[in-house]
């Protein structure tokens, strides 16, 4: 007769899962950062939508690059949000589940909202469906898209947001992942859903600071995923119920 114990512990090795979360992470960080923020600063002038549209039509081959890398960082994310799950599943299955919930959330927003992103690059180079408009309105509704995107994308960050605070303290609660990552993962979080009632509250004040609490929690703990992975006994311990 099969027992508890013997269904709760899986038979792949923990450290090989962890490591893996640790690469893909790692992934996400680079990918995200050349996608979601180089290509955008690079291209995207504030306030005049006309330079926009003519950076863009000048660097296409970034623009499609820029969004291939936010395809691969998606698909890295999400890959990611199964592995913290099996890595955090025996210190609370169901909080654990709630983490994995609101990542899928997140992904799904922000992925629809880069929909409307990629949709600019159409507009400027005068596809058939905007031909009756002049230049400068296809330039005014490329950037009203790329403007509604990063809105969008926002948004959404919120659900990332309480998705790292569940995950923060199941790695704080966890013992075979330093401490010190939850606190961090936790005010990630915590940052990134205030950042977020901020920019509809009041976005004067919806600092880019608070989003950059991600790098400073989540490089270091990918990085140690790769090279220490996680204390696997203690991992087993909980899994068993010990």
């Amino acid at each position: 007769m099969t027992t508890a114990s013997t269904i709760q512990i899986p038979a792949h090795p923990i450290r090989r899962y962890a490591r893996l979360a640790g690469v893909f992470g790692l992934i996400t960080v680079v990918a995200g950062g050349f996608g979601e923020v180089y290509v955008p600063d690079s291209l995207i002038v504030s306030g005049d939508p006309r330079a926009t549209a003519q950076r863009i039509l000048g660097n296409e081959s970034l623009f499609r690059l820029g969004f291939a890398s936010y395809l691969l960082e998606a698909l890295c994310d999400a890959t990611l949000t199964m592995l913290f799950w099996v890595l955090v599943r025996p210190v609370h299955r169901d909080l654990a589940m709630l983490m994995v919930v609101f990542r899928i959330i997140s992904t799904c927003g922000f992925g629809a909202s880069q929909v409307l992103y990629f949709g600019a690059l159409t507009t400027v180079l005068s596809d058939p469906a905007t031909s009756a408009l002049d230049p400068i309105q296809r330039d005014g509704i490329a950037y009203l898209l790329l403007r509604i995107a990063g809105f969008g994308g926002m948004l959404f960050s919120a659900f990332y947001g309480m998705a790292n605070i569940c995950f923060g303290w199941l790695v704080h609660r966890s013992g075979y992942i330093p401490r010190v990552f939850g606190v961090g993962i936790i005010v990630t979080g915590v940052s990134f859903v205030v950042h977020t009632l901020l920019l509809i509250l009041a976005p004067a004040h919806a600092s880019g600071l608070l989003l950059a609490t991600a790098a400073v929690a989540f490089i270091p703990f990918t990085t140690w995923l790769l090279v220490k992975g996680v204390n696997e006994a203690k991992w087993r311990s909980f899994a068993s119920g010990a």
